[in-house]
């Protein structure tokens, strides 16, 4: 038997580039993952201050297992005032921690009033590989004394419904100021500089209803964040009373309305049709309104009572609680609301003009259930609305004064007859227009406190 040689070629394969080639791609692909595949801190806090701390960390990819956020001192002193261990699994972790009622981190912090304190945020994270630990640092100056309120004055009463005046100084560090009501509404001040401090007036109102607890909060903010609140009495005076009605809807003028003001042609109107006419719609157009009174000119722009339409009556009062039902089924309440205007009714389509001097700011020809409205800006933060109009004679910028003809009473909008919706709003806030009809009122809430506010300017 011949035995045969074993040849072997001299092309053969050399693996050992490739190995090279495949072990140097993992180090590098390691490597990336450990140096850049990591979390990252961002504090948003520019002071340390006793409103707390608020930062963003972002994940990239990575399970963050345990969080530890530590005050350091310059003598290395920690003081942890965050952990959690809980896994993250939002890509973005936004931390808002308020210590404001933890008596030793304010205690830590008042130690080191002035100074440099490092905030360190500890991270203990999982990539694809392995657990690693990253700690971030920053160094932040710590404000915690808050700014002062002081020179407090008030009449101490408002009518409800109606509106009141509190008058105060904060210290030069104040940033922002504002009073609550404790209804859920805030309200700012008209600010003048006096020497070193800030004189503040605020009007205000506790809206249908008596403010919360019988008292006004009033807030100072620094640029830190350090919060001073002081509460002030105030008494509510329960001078008038609303009525509750009941309302029957005819359904095919309210399919009519609802019509003209979704655009629509629906041939028959459902309790859903009115409920989102009533509710929804009404909110959208609430927050429109809201939004357009809130802002507050500095200035006066009127000095005498407010003027009722002329040879009208008051058909609807402002707070009246209304009950719809469709009529033929009265058991049914389908819908309840509260009014918060007057409704003036005189003849078919009489002349509107403007209650007092202002400015107008807004003009609609369909604002929903509002239907053709005029917004007259009375400065202050007073606002007059005009709604339900069949014609409009203004334009927005107009100087306006009780000459001034701003438009016809009309039925646009959600209005079974002709009439004017009336309001009158404080930085947003809805209050009883019969108020402003009357010079006493006006003189002792809004002519006479304005008045010494300014004069103070002058002293």
């Amino acid at each position: 038997m011949v035995r045969r040689k074993r040849v072997f070629s001299d092309n053969r394969f050399n693996f050992f580039p490739l190995i090279i080639l495949i072990l140097f791609s993992v180090f590098i692909y390691v490597g990336y993952v450990f140096f850049f595949n990591k979390p990252s801190v961002k504090v948003e806090n520019k002071l340390l201050s006793s409103g707390g701390i608020n930062s963003v960390i972002e994940r990239n990819d990575t399970l963050i297992k345990s969080v530890e956020i530590y005050f350091v001192s310059e003598n290395k002193i920690e003081k942890k005032i965050y952990e959690s261990n809980e896994n993250f699994i939002n890509e973005e972790i936004i931390l808002n921690i308020p210590y404001q009622n933890d008596n030793e981190i304010l205690k830590f912090l008042k130690k080191n009033e002035n100074k440099e304190v490092i905030l360190k945020h500890k991270l203990i994270y999982e990539n694809i590989f392995f657990d690693s630990e990253y700690v971030s640092e920053k160094k932040l100056n710590v404000d915690i004394l808050p700014p002062r309120i002081f020179n407090i004055e008030t009449d101490g009463y408002t009518y409800i419904g109606g509106l009141g005046f509190i008058m105060y100084d904060t210290s030069p560090d104040t940033e922002k100021t504002f009073v609550d009501n404790g209804n859920g509404d805030l309200f700012f001040p008209i600010t003048l500089k006096n020497n070193e401090n800030f004189s503040n007036l605020v009007f205000f109102s506790c809206s249908n209803k008596p403010c919360a607890n019988n008292k006004l909060i009033i807030n100072a903010i620094d640029k830190a964040g350090n919060v001073l609140k002081f509460s002030q009495k105030i008494r509510t005076i329960k001078n008038k009373k609303w009525d509750t009605i009941t309302i029957p809807l005819p359904r095919e003028l309210i399919r009519n309305k609802f019509n003209m003001i979704f655009n629509d042609n629906i041939e028959v109107l459902e309790k859903e049709d009115f409920l989102k006419m009533n509710i929804d719609e009404r909110i959208q157009n609430d927050n429109k309104i809201k939004k357009i009174t809130e802002a507050i000119h500095p200035s006066l722009l009127f000095d005498s009572s407010f003027k009722q339409l002329s040879n009208s009556k008051v058909s609807s009062k402002y707070s009246e609680k209304r009950r719809y039902y469709f009529r033929g089924n009265p058991k049914e309440i389908i819908d309840t609301k509260f009014h918060y205007g007057i409704d003036l009714s005189s003849i078919k389509n009489a002349p509107v003009y403007s209650s007092e001097k202002g400015e107008v700011v807004h003009v609609d020809d369909s604002l929903g259930i509002y239907g053709k409205v005029v917004i007259i800006n009375h400065g202050l933060g007073f606002y007059s609305l005009y709604s339900h109009l069949s014609d409009i004679f203004v334009q927005i910028d107009d100087k306006v004064s009780k000459k001034t003809k701003i438009g016809t009473t009309g039925t646009t909008g959600f209005a079974f007859g002709d009439h004017l919706h009336y309001g009158i709003y404080l930085q947003g806030i809805p209050i009883d227009p019969v108020e402003f009809f009357d010079k006493n009122y006006l003189n002792i809430k809004i002519f006479e406190p304005y008045k010494k506010f300014i004069n103070k300017k002058k002293n």
